[in-house]
């Protein structure tokens, strides 16, 4: 009897142990997406003027400047969960950048102090996206690992937690050269920072 206590003990304290090494990781995941959220809101804040101010000189793109609309409000909205959020920016990140590759081949439109301003701002944050988003999928990757894996598999079952999306990362410059470049310390720095 003593025995079957000292071993009912003893699972107990490896099961709270486990389910306390879930939780870091799901915390630390939500952490993770805390930094970044903010940079996420500031672009999407940036979308109504941006497509303003480019949406005569860009008629070919009336499409996707009424999906960046649509997927704004969409994002914005209180109602959204990180995940929903995060499917968002993942569908929408891409679209952003292909128009304002188009604003900037458009000399004259990207000249426009305010197009200019916009496309600069974006720019930036862009930068500080990338170093948060490598952190949020670092802590993504952690997450789902310990999701699969026993015996943190078996908790994560029980509190119905699941595999979740990383977020596509776009790195700052690519929308610029169109090809990836990694994010500068500038860049590194101000997103620790923020």
């Amino acid at each position: 009897m003593r025995i079957g206590a000292l071993l009912a003990f003893a699972f107990l304290i490896a099961l709270w142990r486990v389910h306390g090494r879930m939780l870091r990781k799901l915390n630390s995941m939500l952490g993770a997406f805390r930094a970044l959220a903010p940079l996420l809101r500031r672009k999407y804040r940036l979308v109504p003027p941006f497509v303003r101010a480019v949406r005569s000189a860009l008629p070919e793109q009336r499409k996707a400047l009424a999906e960046l609309e649509t997927q704004q409000a969409r994002f914005l909205s209180t109602e959204r969960s990180d995940v929903e959020r995060v499917d968002i920016e993942n569908r929408v990140g891409g679209l952003l950048r292909r128009v304002c590759a188009d604003a900037r081949a458009r000399q004259q439109l990207a000249a426009e102090p305010g197009v200019a301003a916009l496309l600069g701002e974006l720019d930036e944050l862009d930068a500080k996206i990338a170093v948060a988003a490598h952190r949020f999928n670092d802590a993504v990757a952690a997450y789902n690992r310990a999701t699969r894996t026993a015996p943190c598999s078996f908790i994560a079952r029980m509190m119905q937690l699941h595999a979740r999306e990383p977020l596509a990362v776009h790195e700052a410059g690519s929308r610029a050269a169109g090809e990836p470049s990694e994010p500068s310390a500038a860049a590194v720095g101000e997103a620790a920072v923020t």
